[in-house]
């Protein structure tokens, strides 16, 4: 998620974590849903 924070490329993020562009990808996309998942399982609050 600090990749979408910082405004890096999925290169740049691969080069600093000493990952491939693809398993960035992975790890960002599986982010993405827990997330995703997370939020939507919130209730509102007033």
């Amino acid at each position: 998620m600090l990749r979408y924070y910082e405004d890096l490329s999925e290169q740049t993020t691969a080069d600093h974590l000493g990952m491939s562009v693809s398993a960035v990808k992975s790890a960002t996309h599986r982010a993405m849903t827990t997330l995703r998942s997370i939020l939507s399982n919130e209730e509102v609050r007033p």
